[in-house]
């Protein structure tokens, strides 16, 4: 009996290894292309809000001032014409009991939201601009 299914396992791990080895190449180039997609930065410049509210930290109160380059900040904004108007950033993301008591900011229609590194912050023409990573 042994001498029967040795052979037939062989063979069965063979076919297995020469698919297998087959679609490597293809399956390394499609990795490939994700990853040099996903870490493709772009620069974007927003304007901010006259009404924005910004976090630093522990301070919910903070300046536009108050943000140091190159932290990572969640921004909520908005985008009529082409323009993203920022109306919250904040350097750390609502705690779990702050949202469970709405103490975070309350989202406006149609706001969408980005984490992106802060790159230079303009107080004269109230633009910031950040570095996000392209994403599929």
């Amino acid at each position: 009996m042994k001498t029967k299914f040795l052979p037939v396992l062989a063979l069965l791990l063979g076919l297995s290894t020469i698919a297998t080895v087959a679609a490597e190449p293809a399956i390394k180039e499609e990795k490939k292309a994700a990853i040099e997609h996903r870490h493709k930065a772009k620069n974007e410049v927003l304007n901010v809000a006259p009404d924005v509210k910004i976090r630093v930290g522990d301070n919910k109160n903070a300046a536009l001032s108050d943000l140091k380059v190159g932290t990572v900040v969640h921004i909520a904004y908005t985008e009529a014409d082409g323009v993203r108007l920022a109306h919250h950033i904040a350097d750390v993301l609502p705690t779990a009991a702050e949202v469970k008591n709405g103490a975070g900011p309350k989202p406006r229609k149609g706001e969408k939201h980005m984490h992106a590194v802060l790159e230079s912050v303009d107080s004269g023409t109230k633009t910031i601009t950040v570095r996000t990573e392209r994403r599929k």
